[in-house]
């Protein structure tokens, strides 16, 4: 969660994992963290797009 807060500081967004289903937001959760899990529940189809992407970059190097 702290690596959340350090992108976030630097402009950057958090698309580190697909979120399991069991994966819960508490209230003592960095907000970076609540952002990053909310909207991965809330655009599903958005952020799988964009998390593939980082995943395509990842395979060439």
């Amino acid at each position: 969660m702290r690596y959340c807060e350090i992108l976030m500081s630097t402009d950057g967004k958090p698309f580190f994992f697909a979120l399991k289903k069991k994966t819960r937001v508490k209230e003592s959760d960095p907000d970076a963290w609540k952002g990053m899990a909310t909207f991965a529940r809330e655009s599903t189809g958005e952020w799988e797009r964009i998390y593939h992407l980082r995943s395509y970059v990842e395979a060439i190097f």
